[in-house]
């Protein structure tokens, strides 16, 4: 279990976050909704540790994240951020072999391959990182994360993926797939966090949704208590949109995954 504790971030003279208590319970996918600015990116970053807080404290298993070193942290989580630029040229191997090095793999070389082939990239390894699509290096750091993470349970506790954003580069074929590697992850046993903008995709995947706007959440549960036309008015200022197909001849796209 990962849990947060009034967890409050000031940055500034500015609140990003305020008094955030929330559960992330293993065998469950997580999705954090909001607008832009909502503090999405913020709180992932809290509960990976990557931030320092102002008040309030992070669990994981018990343990207060602000106690355990770099290489601990490696062990239990890892995480596909919003975006990431890389100074050097390394190959896509180099890249998925950094996740496994970073957990202290035995076998690095190989746990990055297996990573390479859940995401589709097998016979990627040699390609140099900077040639590749936004959509195929999206897919890499996600194989980097997955190599760092492999079993969703280790030495009976659930290990974390946190994902900021993974299908924003990606067609709709890849969104799913990549959802469904998240979703097989948490089925699995593990804890996942995913910040999503489609809120379909939000939807069908996850099992608890969190509603976050200017630092506060507004609404926690299940997709059909959280996706509803009150909550969306209030959080993005439009109404009427849950469960309407559009008029006239605007096909209303709901994708559909292959678990369902």
């Amino acid at each position: 279990m990962i849990a947060a504790r009034s967890v409050t971030i000031q940055r500034s003279g500015r609140s990003l976050l305020h008094q955030i208590d929330l559960e992330l319970p293993p065998a469950s996918f997580t999705a954090i909704i909001g607008p832009n600015g909502a503090g999405k990116s913020t709180l992932l970053k809290a509960l990976t540790g990557e931030l320092r807080l102002t008040r309030g404290i992070v669990t994981y298993h018990g343990d207060n994240i602000a106690d355990l070193d770099a290489r601990t942290l490696a062990q239990q989580r890892a995480v596909l951020p919003q975006s990431l630029e890389l100074s050097f040229p390394f190959s896509v191997l180099e890249i998925v072999r950094m996740g496994a090095v970073a957990r202290g793999a035995t076998a690095p070389e190989a746990d990055a391959r297996k990573a390479l082939m859940k995401v589709g990239l097998a016979g990627f390894e040699g390609r140099s990182y900077s040639t590749l699509s936004g959509g195929e290096q999206q897919r890499v750091h996600l194989a980097r994360a997955l190599a760092q993470v492999p079993n969703p349970i280790s030495n009976g506790k659930p290990e974390a993926l946190f994902l900021d954003e993974p299908t924003a580069s990606l067609d709709l074929r890849h969104q799913i797939s990549v959802l469904e590697l998240a979703k097989q992850f948490s089925n699995d046993g593990g804890i996942l966090l995913a910040i999503l903008h489609d809120l379909n995709l939000a939807a069908e995947f996850a099992d608890q949704i969190i509603v976050l706007d200017e630092g506060h959440i507004r609404a926690r549960g299940a997709p059909c208590s959280t996706l509803t036309d009150a909550v969306l008015a209030q959080v993005y200022g439009i109404s009427g949109i849950v469960g309407r197909i559009p008029r006239g001849e605007v096909p209303f796209i709901l994708p559909q995954a292959r678990h369902s």
